[in-house]
């Protein structure tokens, strides 16, 4: 037998087969709104679930908590340069790298202080 044949006596087998067709939807959930209903939900969208948060969600309706549960939270700012000069036992020196007011988290920061240049590209 060849693949060709193969195949083709696969395709023929399962069309043969009909397929089971349902006409129900998902019906929205209209059971009691308890502990042990948010502990379920929180245990199976979260990290577990902690007194603090069955708290929070038994207070508003099943419907409000899984929105809650499933929008996605905007992700924050990054956090910018706040400080001014920087001292060490070494000395007072300046965050050359980056710009009062600007992020530091995608600076790699070569141009702060000399002496801490090679400890920063080692741990780069």
């Amino acid at each position: 037998m060849n693949r060709l044949q193969f195949l083709q006596n696969l395709v023929n087998r399962n069309s043969a087969e009909k397929a089971n067709v349902f006409f129900s939807g998902i019906v929205p959930y209209s059971g009691q709104w308890t502990v042990n209903e948010v502990t379920h939900l929180l245990k199976r969208t979260m990290f577990g679930a902690k007194k603090t948060d069955i708290d929070h969600f038994l207070g508003m309706s099943m419907s409000d908590a899984v929105d809650e549960l499933l929008n996605t939270v905007s992700t924050p700012a990054p956090p910018l340069r706040d400080y001014g000069l920087i001292t060490t036992e070494d000395g007072t020196y300046d965050d050359l790298g980056v710009l009062l007011g600007q992020t530091w988290v995608n600076d790699p920061n070569m141009a702060s202080d000399p002496d801490a240049r090679p400890a920063i590209s080692i741990s780069l």
